[in-house]
């Protein structure tokens, strides 16, 4: 009946207490390897090269996130600043950071297997949302042609800004709180991405519900991270998403989706048509209601996710009847009597 706390030890100890050979327990440390960094310095040719099958315009890029370089996010201990891997890993170990940008977007492979290096935190990553972020404002840098988890517990009260924000080194510079779910959704969508997010099972629903994006199952071992993209870019292709925002309150959009094959949905939030063949057409009714008089006239942006073309819809409400003009012989009285405030005469 020792506390269990005894009985943990150093080996020589516990036989000083008369614990036989067979009662202690003496554990090695595993041999780890970092399957997901070594695939990911070796999938860059194995990518480039399986979406040229479908596609001449391929370029790759790389950046990485960690989390805040504050508590409870990472160790302020100065020695694990400098090492938070503690010497785990075999070759250099970076310090913490939120976001580096370390690669602009190329056609040079090797380049972009040369680029990744180790860090680490408390806890699980969590700046990928700030690295989604920078990743989608960042144009020049990169070289482009929810429930968002709380700053606030460490003391981060700054609201994200949705702007570009990297120092000379790459790294994300600016304390502010992860941005939410509608916020990066909002920049996505403006800046023409579709994401692909390749998660292990235990969290793939977190990331289902995203939208604008595709979310493919990843093997434990990352070993079907090639044929993952390969599968969600088809997906993309074949998807068409027509969406709205800047819609001013009072005012209430929605859409039918005539996607062909008797495929007909209605009442939506969003045009949206799957499986779509090439040189197939699809129809989208768009419907927009009023629960107000507007004072003015209102426009807002109707698009389709990851095309760079917009329309731009102008609203008027006629809520009063204008009852000095007459129409005589309307044809909306079959032309045998005279419209007046909507009434034939």
């Amino acid at each position: 009946g020792e506390p269990n706390e005894r009985r943990c030890d150093r080996e020589q100890a516990l036989r000083k207490r008369h614990c036989s050979e067979g009662q202690v327990l003496n554990p090695q440390p595993e041999i780890l390897s970092i399957n997901d960094l070594e695939n990911v310095r070796n999938l860059g040719l194995e990518v480039v090269t399986a979406m040229k099958n479908i596609t001449s315009a391929v370029r790759i890029g790389f950046g990485s996130f960690v989390d805040k370089v504050v508590d409870p996010y990472v160790s302020t201990v100065e020695a694990k600043l400098a090492n938070p891997c503690n010497n785990k890993h075999k070759g250099p170990c970076q310090p913490a950071f939120s976001f580096k940008h370390v690669l602009k977007l190329t056609e040079d492979v090797e380049e972009f297997e040369k680029k990744q290096s180790i860090s680490s935190n408390l806890d699980n990553p969590e700046s990928g949302f700030d690295a989604i972020m920078q990743a989608a404002v960042c144009q020049d840098d990169i070289g482009w042609g929810n429930v968002t988890r709380d700053g606030k517990l460490a003391g981060i009260y700054q609201p994200n800004d949705g702007k570009c924000h990297p120092n000379s080194n790459g790294l994300y510079s600016k304390d502010t709180d992860y941005p939410s779910v509608g916020h990066l959704s909002q920049v996505l969508s403006a800046n023409n991405i579709r994401l692909i997010f390749a998660v292990t099972d235990q969290h793939i629903q977190s990331y289902e519900v995203r939208n604008s994006s595709v979310v493919g199952l990843l093997e434990d071992d990352s070993s079907n991270i090639v044929q993952l993209i390969f599968e969600a870019y088809i997906n993309l292709l074949s998807s068409i998403l027509l969406d709205h925002r800047d819609v001013p309150p009072g005012l209430g959009v929605s859409y039918s989706s005539h996607c062909g094959d008797d495929r007909l949905a209605q009442g939506q939030d969003r045009g949206e048509c799957s499986d779509v063949r090439i040189n197939q057409q699809v129809n989208f009714t768009v419907t927009v209601t009023s629960s107000r008089c507007l004072s003015k006239t209102e426009s807002f942006i109707i698009k389709v996710q990851g095309i760079n073309e917009e329309l731009r819809v102008t609203v008027e409400t006629l809520c009063d009847c204008d009852c000095q003009d007459s129409e005589e012989q309307s044809s909306q009285c079959h032309g045998n009597g005279t419209f007046h405030c909507g009434i034939c005469r």
